[in-house]
């Protein structure tokens, strides 16, 4: 079996571009991740300034029993 030249500039092709897609896919993948860890951390800001109005809640409600007292 014998390969043509034109089959070989291809493989050669492809065989330069898959380094190139390679590393556009690992890019791909590490934005993909970024953007899940900065959407956790917006949920944990979202969840700390909740348990924060809890907390001043709850005090301002524990304060109006100590002064019923």
């Amino acid at each position: 079996m014998q390969i043509s030249k034109k089959s070989l500039l291809r493989i050669h092709l492809v065989e330069k571009r898959f380094p190139r897609l390679e590393g556009q896919r690992a890019k791909g993948r590490n934005l993909q991740l970024t953007a899940q860890v900065k959407g956790e951390e917006n949920l944990v800001e979202e969840i700390q300034g909740r348990l924060c109005q809890q907390l001043v809640l709850s005090s301002k409600a524990v304060f109006q029993e100590l002064q019923a007292v």
